[in-house]
């Protein structure tokens, strides 16, 4: 069975993470698109502040999804837990061919 894709672009708010994985998606249609930010939402406090293991249950939620999709899929992360996240990406390479793409915002 062939590998699908994984393209995962990271960066800060504002990188144009999205924007590129917009235009990804429509240079691409075959690929389906994720972002963390859906799964974290429904955890977010009226005052922006989500519990550490609410943050974890998301990104839990988020990495089972992958497995169980069967297409190429892009995904859209920050860079705040960078560690959690290349962890689980790396239990998915028997599945994907996994592309990282950091996503820099520049100074000016």
């Amino acid at each position: 069975m062939d590998k699908k894709r994984l393209v995962v672009l990271c960066g800060h708010v504002g990188a144009g993470k999205s924007t590129l994985a917009q235009k990804f998606i429509e240079v691409h249609p075959d690929f389906v698109f994720c972002d963390i930010y859906n799964y974290k939402k429904k955890y977010i406090a009226a005052d922006g502040s989500i519990k550490q293991y609410q943050t974890e249950l998301s990104y839990n939620q988020f990495h089972s999804d992958l497995e169980n999709i069967d297409q190429d899929v892009v995904v859209e992360i920050g860079i705040g837990h960078a560690n959690p996240n290349l962890n689980l990406f790396s239990k998915l390479r028997a599945k994907y061919n996994i592309k990282l793409f950091f996503c820099i915002l520049s100074e000016e």
